[in-house]
């Protein structure tokens, strides 16, 4: 699980395919293709 007090600081585009998340506890590796993020975002219930 993530603890409460991490959240995003910033994004950027990485080429038009993914983006990479800068994280509050200095997490920035890995890149977030689109395609995972919708799916995961369709999974959830966000209401």
């Amino acid at each position: 699980s993530i603890p409460k007090d991490i959240h995003s600081l910033r994004s950027e585009y990485v080429g038009n395919y993914a983006l990479r998340i800068y994280w509050s506890d200095s997490h920035d590796t890995g890149i977030f293709h689109f395609k995972m993020l919708r799916d995961f975002a369709k999974s959830r219930d966000f209401t």
